[in-house]
Formats: C-alpha cells, sequence, structure tokens
C-alpha cells in the first residue's frame, strides 16, 4: 500500500464504525471552523470598530473646526431672515448717520520731561568691517531715548 491509503475492512460493521469514525471527525472540524469563524467575526467587528474611532479622531484633529460653518449648513439659518425680507419690502430704508471719529497716533508715547536724560555718544570713525578690512561708513545720526534707570 503507499502513503495516504487506509485499508478498508471487509464486513459491513466495520465499515460502518469507520462511517461513523470519520462523520465524528468531520463534526469536530466543523466546531473548530465554526469556533474560528466566530473569533473571525468579533475580530473585524472590532477593527471596523477602531477604524471609525480613528476617523472621527482624525476629523476632530484635522478637519474643519466647529466655529467654521460649512457651505451645507449655511441655509439653515435663512428662514428667520426670509420672513424678515418679506416684511421689509414694503417697508422704506432709513439712512443712519455715523459720527466720524479721529483714530489715535499709533506708536510710543514720549517719555514726560520730569525724567532725567543722558547722552551716549558712540565714536565709530576708525572701526575696519572684519570681512573686507576695509573702512565702515559712518552711520547717520539718529535720536533715541530711554529713561535712567538708576
Amino acid at each position: 500500500m503507499g502513503r495516504g491509503e487506509v485499508e478498508l475492512p471487509d464486513s459491513v460493521e466495520g465499515l460502518r464504525a469507520l462511517v461513523l469514525s470519520q462523520q465524528g471527525l468531520i463534526e469536530e472540524a466543523q466546531s473548530r471552523v465554526e469556533e474560528k469563524q466566530s473569533l473571525v467575526d468579533e475580530q473585524h467587528d472590532r477593527i471596523e470598530f477602531l477604524e471609525e474611532a480613528i476617523r472621527l479622531l482624525r476629523s476632530q484633529r484635522f478637519a474643519a473646526k466647529s466655529e467654521k460653518a460649512s457651505r451645507s449648513q449655511l441655509g439653515l439659518f435663512n428662514e428667520a431672515e426670509a420672513g424678515v425680507h418679506e416684511d421689509a419690502v414694503g417697508e422704506i430704508e432709513e439712512e443712519i448717520d455715523v459720527p466720524a471719529h479721529k483714530r489715535r497716533k499709533g506708536g510710543r508715547r514720549p517719555i514726560p520731561d520730569v525724567l532725567p536724560r543722558v547722552e551716549v555718544l558712540h565714536d565709530l570713525t576708525e572701526q575696519r568691517t572684519p570681512s573686507c578690512a576695509s573702512a565702515r561708513r559712518s552711520p547717520s545720526s539718529s535720536t533715541s531715548s530711554r529713561p535712567s534707570c538708576r
């Protein structure tokens, strides 16, 4: 006999016993397959749940924020405006005059005159630049004020 060949019994009872034992093995294999399939189904449901959680977290982090209205939601609140617009069609629009105002000048406020001032002069005539060893040009005179904190 070769490999994988099974010697079959000659009697009917022997064949019947062999068939029953094979059916038992088949039923055990089917029960194992059903257990594995239920495990696969549970894992598939868990994967779907986790993927949905990932999509939700990504949308919360990277999508448009709640303060910004989407284009699909812009028309939600036009019902009240539509009713007001229909009522206002017959009315004459009134002009409202708003008085002009002056803007405040920007920038720093000047230092009060009661604080002492110190004049500091820096002599930059003979310095040379380190990169080309040529004479520096003298800077234009500028004035700045800062309070003496001594």
